[in-house]
């Protein structure tokens, strides 16, 4: 029976991969951004505790495949209010620990870092290794008092069509 459901599973994860994603071009007013993502996203939000008080951020995400543990593809986008901003140096260390809290996060080990400008705004593009698991592309780049991280698990023409839409506004 588990054979069974397993094909069933691979059949309708095939027939979804082979049609191509539905991309949809979201705008986020409270974010200050537009972004396309494949399918129809969900919004979120969290809070997070660190040494400054609570961190709200939120986003949208998209994940194909959520019938298995291991997804098929994967698109994340979020902002957060950056609390205090002390300039270049302190923008660089706020984007350093992102990228830490990030790959801890993801449960993998940075593989590769380098400087990267997305939408016009300085960052970090990052490459994670998940033992046995997909690898994740990350980007987080600093903007109008924000930080904008985007995260994406999938073929890499889809991946660039992903951060290469994303705008500030």
């Amino acid at each position: 029976m588990r054979a069974r459901n397993g094909l069933a599973i691979f059949a309708v994860a095939s027939v979804v991969l082979s049609c191509g994603p539905q991309w949809q071009t979201i705008r986020s007013e409270e974010g200050g951004f537009t972004v396309e993502l494949p399918g129809s996203p969900e919004p979120f939000q969290n809070i997070l505790a660190s040494a400054s008080g609570p961190l709200r951020f939120q986003g949208f995400r998209f994940t194909a495949g959520r019938w298995t543990p291991n997804w098929i593809a994967a698109y994340m986008v979020t902002f957060s209010d950056v609390i205090e901003d002390r300039g270049p140096e302190s923008r660089e260390q706020l984007l350093r620990a992102e990228r830490d809290q990030i790959v801890e996060g993801w449960g993998g080990k940075a593989t590769t870092e380098k400087a990267s400008t997305l939408s016009g705004c300085p960052g970090l593009a990052v490459a994670i290794e998940r033992p046995s698991k997909k690898n994740v592309e990350v980007h987080v780049c600093y903007a109008r008092g924000r930080i904008y991280s985007l995260f994406a698990a999938d073929a890499p023409e889809r991946v660039t069509r992903f951060l290469g839409s994303f705008r500030v506004e």
